[in-house]
């Protein structure tokens, strides 16, 4: 007698009817549907994170680039301050920080600029109100009241800080400050 291996065809052996095979088929592509489904979920989920994150990124680095172009403007407004301490006839200078200097990309533009002139207006008394929209924030000095012309003889000057922080950017963020100089 001869001994059947499993690659042989066996007669009167069946495979399944054609109700099994097809049910079969069936439960296959359901199983198939199901896991494109899912897919197409979590890739949809994952693609809403990625563009969260980002976006967080991007805000991140354009909050660090505004506090940057804060921190200028009130060095500048130091170097003024002290600078007119020693000169009360400085008129002020352009400080360009070049790329590397804060930052391996961005530079930076701090321009001072003290006037004695009958323009002038009041001194600062706080941090000032925020103006401005979208890329190009500006600061607007607080003022006091006082609005009497100032004069050279008087020993008086407003100081004027404009700071634009990365300054080889389109649009850079400025912060400006603006102070009344008495040199005593």
């Amino acid at each position: 007698m001869k001994r059947i291996t499993g690659n042989e065809y066996q007669p009167g052996h069946s495979f399944g009817n054609a109700a099994e095979v097809t049910q079969s088929a069936t439960r296959g592509g359901a199983i198939s549907a199901m896991v494109l489904v899912v897919l197409l979920i979590l890739s949809g989920v994952l693609a809403s994170q990625v563009k969260r994150v980002l976006s967080e990124r991007r805000q991140s680095r354009n909050e660090m680039a505004y506090l940057q172009a804060e921190r200028l403007a009130d060095a500048g407004m130091l170097l003024a301050m002290e600078q007119l301490s020693k000169d009360p006839n400085w008129p002020g200078t352009t400080w360009e920080l070049p790329a590397g200097t804060i930052d391996q990309t961005n530079s930076a533009r701090v321009s001072i600029v003290v006037s004695s002139s009958s323009t002038a207006s009041g001194a600062l008394t706080g941090a000032g109100a925020l103006t401005g929209a979208g890329d190009q924030v500006t600061t607007e000095p607080a003022v006091v009241d006082d609005e009497r012309p100032l004069s050279a003889s008087d020993g008086e000057a407003e100081i004027r800080v404009v700071a634009l922080y990365p300054a080889n950017l389109q649009t850079p963020y400025q912060v400006t400050r603006t102070r009344r100089w008495l040199n005593e």
